[in-house]
This record gives C-alpha cells, structure tokens and sequence, in this order.
C-alpha cells in the first residue's frame, strides 16, 4: 500500500477522466494504475470525512453571507441560499469555490468529485465559448485561482465563525437537519454581510 501524495496533477486527471468519460483501456496498464489512484483517493478521503463535510458546508455559509448571499439553511450536503438576482454573477463563482477552499486549509487537496474549481474553470469556459470568446487553459485556471483567493481572504478572517458552524454540525444528528436560518445567523453575528465589491 503506497503512502505517497496525492498530487494536484492526479486530481486534476481524475476530475477531467470522471467528467469526460475518456477511461484507461480495461486490461492495459494504464487502467491499472487508474484502478489503483482511484483507490488511493478513497483511502485518503474515507478518514474525517464528517469534518470535511463540515467545514465543507459552513465555508459555503461563511462566504455566501458575507458576499451578501441570502442563506435560508444548510442540509447534510447542501448550503441553500435563497435568489438574489441584484449581485453579479461573480459572487456565485466565489461561494462555489468555498466550499473545498474550506476544506484545503485543514485539510489539503479535496476528492475531485466535489472540487468545484474543476466545475468552475469548465464553467468559465463555456461563458467565454457562448459569448463566442475563445480562452485557454491558463486563463481558466487564472479565473478560478482569483476567486479561490478572496475566498481564503474571507475564511482566513472569519475562521472562528467557520469552526462555530462546522462544529455545531457535527454535533447535529442526521435527524435534526436541516439548520434552518436563524440558528445559522446566531452563529454569524461577527460576519458582516453585504461586502461583494
């Protein structure tokens, strides 16, 4: 059982394979190795996975108020805001990424199928490509990495409101989900709202 890394390249691979269906050949060595990173992925994601949840959701909530999102609950695997067509569309992009940025400051590299910086550099694309705007690679990247950015400002400042909601969700049996909006504001009375400019 190898204990090596898992690098930003494989979870990228894993991400764009997962998303295109473009599989390894069955029987080659190269879906060998596919079989074995898979694994090594679930491994790695299996332990604390009830804290990454948490902190997931609540890096969603933190962000999402303070951009001035309207946050009407979270359950187990979602944090819903309510519609809020006034702010740009660049605010939704910045809550997107959130989440795993949430994630990665406790715990590295989050499981490519809730990455949601791959989801949103094939986003962006598709914007540009419908706006018949070519973009490259690099200026995907470039776009998502601006957005996980001022979403690490706005975690790294209001760290306290994110373990208050990510503890308390841990605390919750699955039962009594969802959070519904006044519990979460009571645990986001130091986070100012409204602050998208």
């Amino acid at each position: 059982m190898t204990s090596d890394p898992i690098s930003q390249s494989d979870y990228e691979r894993l991400y764009y394979v997962r998303k295109s269906g473009d599989y390894p050949e069955k029987g080659t060595a190269e879906w060998s190795a596919w079989c074995v990173l898979e694994r090594r992925v679930a491994r790695a994601h299996m332990s604390n996975q009830r804290e990454r949840e948490a902190l997931h959701e609540a890096g969603h909530a933190v962000v999402g108020y303070y951009l001035g999102r309207h946050l009407t609950k979270i359950t187990q695997k979602h944090t819903h805001f309510a519609d809020t067509p006034t702010l740009p569309w660049e605010v939704d992009h910045i809550v997107k990424v959130a989440g795993h940025v949430s994630e990665e400051m406790t715990f590295g590299r989050v499981d490519p199928s809730k990455d949601e910086a791959s989801r949103l550099a094939w986003e962006f694309r598709k914007r540009r490509l419908m706006s018949n705007e070519s973009t490259t690679h690099q200026e995907c990247r470039a776009y998502v990495e601006e957005r996980e950015a001022r979403a690490q400002a706005i975690l790294e400042e209001h760290r306290s409101a994110v373990e208050a909601i990510a503890k308390r969700y841990q605390e919750r049996p699955p039962s009594t989900f969802p959070f519904e909006r006044d519990e979460l504001l009571s645990l986001l009375d130091d986070v100012p709202s409204g602050n998208f400019n």
